[in-house]
């Protein structure tokens, strides 16, 4: 008996999106507005967790420093 196997389906990956330091500061500003600070973020995470918006909202955050090189 042979099986058939579906062969996984290519999917394209929009360009690549490149922020200056101004777009970084105006994400950082609003989620740092709507969510808190990435120190707040982590502490809260540590004591009652966070809800899937805050843990996005961390990442995030966390993204935002890489591209600022915190």
């Amino acid at each position: 008996m042979t099986a058939v196997a579906v062969a996984p389906k290519a999917h394209k990956i929009g360009r690549p999106v490149m922020l200056d330091s101004e777009e970084i500061r105006k994400r950082r500003n609003a989620l740092e507005s709507k969510y808190g600070t990435r120190e707040q973020l982590s502490q809260k995470r540590d004591l009652i967790g966070l809800t899937l918006e805050e843990r996005i909202a961390l990442y995030d955050l966390e993204d935002l420093d890489f591209l600022e090189d915190r």
